[in-house]
């Protein structure tokens, strides 16, 4: 093939190859679809002979993918060439860095919260340490946009600390940190307890339990499994679903697989004539037990199939924010020659029974009305932006390797005495508390989704209404 076919021709082969999934077109769908490059390469070719100055090929490349890449939706993305391989890294778990939040404090820059793991547990940081100086520079007046700058390291991937340690505060010492890769925890509890491992419970006495999934990437599903491994002890289970912006649809479709029997779970449609349906099966089903699932409008994609999923089954009732509503697939796709990956959309999914049957018309042309729609929840609390900092802040102590200290910061909200982290965050989580009092109040829950249920019937018979609320199963109620 000739050089100057390279450019493009790349980026309709990496377009078909990471569709080709779920496509099983007609050959009258691939003439259509078919893109003759040479009009785009005779551009690249004249830009390169006479710009001036000249311009580097790769990065016209580069800049050519981006292009073609922001005009298609928000959803579809580019990965440049040098920060492909972290993207990869966190799809499959990890992450690269220092492992070290900061925050501002009246002492200068203090440590809230260390990954277990990471580079920053294994110098032995902890929560409550303040940083002094950073590559010898006072860090005092320092703003978190240049901490963030001075973090991601240097040539060498390391960054010197001065650190006062609350547990030796008299005795300043030098750290020097590199950044590293180390394992991302997309599944957690309330808090640590004083062995650094998960507290999953809400309420012991009720027997109600608590897990975060943060995001689906790569074994997510399996570490819920080891983290809920006791279902049949528990009584009424908290699947926080907040800010996970998605990830890997299998491993979203095998979490709602958990709770269903035979019910489905989500319809996927892309440029294919037959959809492509997930139906969940008995075999690993957890007991049912009641189940709250909260939401809110970070809530996206991966993180939407198990809500949706959970709420058209009448298996959970939701409580928080409308989702997002990014019913989309992406589906990341190396391009080679140094040029990077698109994370490309290529299908939109969507729940019973609105679900499209096969078609030979594009998916676009067959979508249900609520596609795309948000989410609603069963009781609709929405968050206390006062509330957001310190909240933050709590949830941050709440995960520090090991527990935070009770003496913290000025900026940094005090405990009362005698209270824990995790009645703390109970206590000032208003979408948590609610969760807590329904399940201690199984048979609220039982009477909305039983409502749920009966105005679905109630429509089906009647035909489809003229307005389309956030597609939820069922309508919004107060707390």
């Amino acid at each position: 093939m000739p050089k100057r076919n390279l450019l493009w021709m790349l980026a309709v082969v990496a377009v078909a190859v990471g569709t080709a999934w779920l496509m099983r077109r007609t050959p009258q769908a691939r003439y259509e679809r078919s893109v003759r490059p040479d009009a785009m390469v005779d551009a690249y070719n004249e830009i390169i002979r006479n710009h001036y100055p000249p311009v580097d090929p790769l990065e016209l490349k580069r800049s050519a993918v981006s292009g073609m890449i922001e005009a298609l939706d928000p959803q579809s993305i580019y990965i440049p060439y040098d920060k492909a391989e972290a993207f990869r890294k966190r799809m499959g778990g990890h992450a690269l860095g220092t492992g070290l939040i900061l925050d501002l404090s009246d002492r200068g820059p203090v440590v809230v919260c260390v990954h277990p793991d990471s580079p920053a547990d294994e110098t032995g940081l902890t929560a409550g340490d303040v940083i002094v100086l950073i590559n010898s520079l006072p860090a005092f007046n320092m703003s978190l946009e240049q901490i963030g700058g001075h973090l991601s390291g240097d040539r060498d991937g390391k960054v010197q600390l001065r650190v006062i340690f609350a547990r030796d505060p008299r005795n300043p010492r030098d750290v020097t940190l590199a950044l590293d890769e180390y394992p991302v925890e997309t599944v957690t509890g309330l808090h640590r307890d004083g062995s650094r491992r998960w507290v999953y419970t809400v309420d012991r006495d009720e027997g109600l339990a608590y897990i975060k999934v943060s995001e689906f990437v790569s074994g997510t599903v399996e570490r819920f499994k080891r983290a809920f491994r006791r279902p049949s002890l528990v009584r009424g289970l908290v699947l926080d679903l907040r800010g996970n912006p998605g990830g890997y649809l299998p491993e979203g479709v095998a979490l709602a697989n958990l709770f269903l029997h035979d019910e489905p779970i989500v319809t996927v449609m892309g440029n294919a004539a037959r959809p492509e349906r997930h139906v969940a099966h008995a075999e690993g089903t957890y007991p049912e037990i009641p189940v709250v699932v909260l939401i809110d409008s970070d809530t996206a994609s991966a993180a939407e199939i198990v809500a949706g999923a959970l709420s058209h089954a009448d298996r959970a009732i939701l409580v928080g924010a409308p989702t997002r509503g990014k019913h989309s697939v992406q589906t990341p796709l190396s391009l080679g020659g140094k040029l990077g990956l698109v994370h490309l959309t290529t299908a939109r999914f969507f729940f019973a029974p609105e679900a499209p049957e096969a078609t030979t018309r594009p998916a676009a042309d067959v979508l249900p009305p609520s596609a795309g729609k948000p989410i609603a929840p069963h009781v609709l609390i929405p968050a206390d932006p006062g509330k957001r900092r310190q909240l933050q802040i709590l949830r941050w102590r709440a995960a520090s390797v090991p527990p935070a200290p009770t003496t913290l910061p000025a900026s940094q909200p005090a405990t009362s005495p005698g209270a824990t982290i995790g009645g703390e965050l109970i206590r000032h989580d208003a979408q948590l508390a609610a969760a807590v009092e329904l399940l201690k109040n199984p048979a609220r829950i039982r009477a909305t989704l039983q409502a749920c249920a009966e105005a679905r019937k109630r429509k089906k018979r009647s035909g489809p209404s003229p307005t389309t609320r956030p597609a939820s199963g069922g309508a919004s109620i107060a707390p």
